[in-house]
């Protein structure tokens, strides 16, 4: 079996190699996508959470200094019935107005914060919701990687198999050439010669339908032991045994 044939061999089996595992790979990326959501919302909720023991922490914070005003203010207002000082009566009385003016402004604050927390609070409950449909897409997600991986995974290991065999009688020089082409064109390594018009000599690439020297095509007759790429998308060329025999060999060099 000729260089070429060898390839076009492997050129078979490794595309629906990659096909099938391009499949596994799609179900993969979609679930760590899937995943990578949930993760940034599991974050966020996480981040939200930490905001709303700090908003209560703060609102308890202010209760309890309020609650210290009411019964500085409570034991003021005893002190002030008992007075019978002008100065230090003058004193309880700006001392009280101060307390009120205070606990005013620590009420107002209190009030703020804790609309803050309704307002963080009802923001947690739609975020859980948000995670909870984000968990249910991954799930899917997940049951569809484990139904593919079902589906292809023996056939995947059968087709790596033959792969292996039908790359371990190509030399290494041109094993390495055939593998990095299929990486840069989608698993696409090799290409068949189309014929345009046999009349005018016309012939193409397959894949990319860039037209081919006529003495180019003739050399794909005759030397089936030496790669020939296409000097457009670099795909390895072939032809199909009926072209090649209708075109025949190219005539021997006198």
């Amino acid at each position: 079996m000729s260089l070429i044939q060898q390839l076009v061999t492997l050129h078979r089996v490794d595309s629906q190699f990659r096909a099938l595992e391009g499949r596994l790979d799609a179900a993969r990326a979609t679930l760590a996508s899937q995943e990578r959501q949930l993760g940034v919302l599991s974050k966020q909720t996480e981040d939200m959470r930490s905001q709303e023991r700090q908003l209560k922490t703060t609102i308890h914070a202010l209760e309890v200094e309020v609650a210290a005003t009411v019964a500085r203010v409570e034991k003021l207002r005893s002190e002030l019935n008992a007075s019978a000082n002008e100065k230090a009566y003058k004193s309880i009385i700006l001392e009280l107005k101060h307390l009120e003016e205070n606990k005013k402004k620590v009420d107002d604050q209190t009030l703020a914060e804790m609309q803050r927390l309704e307002e963080l609070q009802k923001r947690v409950v739609e975020q859980l919701a948000k995670a909870a449909e984000r968990q249910r897409f991954c799930d899917i997600a997940k049951a569809e990687l484990e139904e593919r991986q079902t589906e292809v995974g023996a056939r995947l290991e059968e087709l790596r198999a033959e792969r292996d065999r039908a790359a371990s009688s190509i030399p290494d020089r041109e094993r390495k050439l055939f593998n990095a082409t299929a990486d840069s064109t989608e698993g696409e390594a090799m290409a068949a010669v189309n014929e345009i018009s046999r009349r005018h000599r016309e012939y193409c690439c397959s894949a990319c339908n860039i037209e081919m020297p006529f003495e180019a095509v003739l050399r794909l007759t005759s030397n089936q032991d030496t790669i020939f790429q296409c000097r457009a998308c670099g795909r390895i060329l072939y032809l199909e045994d009926a072209l090649r025999e209708t075109i025949g060999p190219a005539p021997a060099k006198k």
